[in-house]
């Protein structure tokens, strides 16, 4: 991991941030991933990534409250 003078932030609010990313960029496949199931008339693998783009949806929605509250303690 860099350390903070490198990269400007501290390891947990770097991995905060590297989390949400990637979190949000999950969602973004799994939303394509419904789509093609819907397409091709899977409803049952539709279903498994709505439900797992929903779940990640409260992941990310934690991740973004502790980062907040990060960012207010450095004022």
């Amino acid at each position: 991991m860099a350390s903070p003078r490198e990269t400007g932030a501290g390891n947990v609010e770097y991995d905060l941030i590297y989390m949400l990313y990637h979190e949000l960029q999950g969602n973004e496949n799994l939303a394509q991933y419904e789509r093609d199931a819907n397409q091709s008339g899977d409803n049952e693998a539709a279903q498994l990534f709505r439900d797992l783009r929903e779940s990640n949806k409260q992941t990310v929605d934690r991740a973004r409250s502790l980062f907040a509250k990060r960012l207010g303690r450095q004022h």
